[in-house]
């Protein structure tokens, strides 16, 4: 017995040390930008001008500060008004990730 009291305050410590580590972090908000051939953005539905979309973006990310874009571009979109969008979300402090154009039109539950 005096070996096994010896054992449970390091087992009553590890086992608190293990516990402690667990955190979940908030989900982030998501936002979704369509980017079609044309070059147009659309943000959740609402078309956004490019020259207004990192403002746009800065206000939605002062709402939400995990905020992620998601950006759907569709394959014939150009390279350019990609671009343009990752340096808008760059400017706004927001970060991005990339789907298919395809995927859907809003983020996975």
């Amino acid at each position: 017995m005096p070996l096994l009291r010896s054992r449970q305050p390091w087992a009553l410590a590890a086992s608190a040390a293990l516990v402690a580590g667990c955190y979940v972090p908030a989900p982030a908000s998501h936002a979704v930008l369509q980017v079609p051939a044309t070059g147009a953005y659309v943000l959740d539905g609402a078309a956004v001008e490019a020259g207004d979309l990192s403002r746009v973006l800065t206000a939605r990310q002062a709402q939400a500060p995990s905020l992620v874009l998601e950006i759907h571009a569709s394959p014939q979109a150009s390279s350019a008004s990609i671009q343009s969008a990752v340096s808008a979300a760059k400017l706004a402090r927001v970060r991005v990730a990339f789907a298919s154009a395809d995927a859907g039109s809003g983020p996975r539950p």
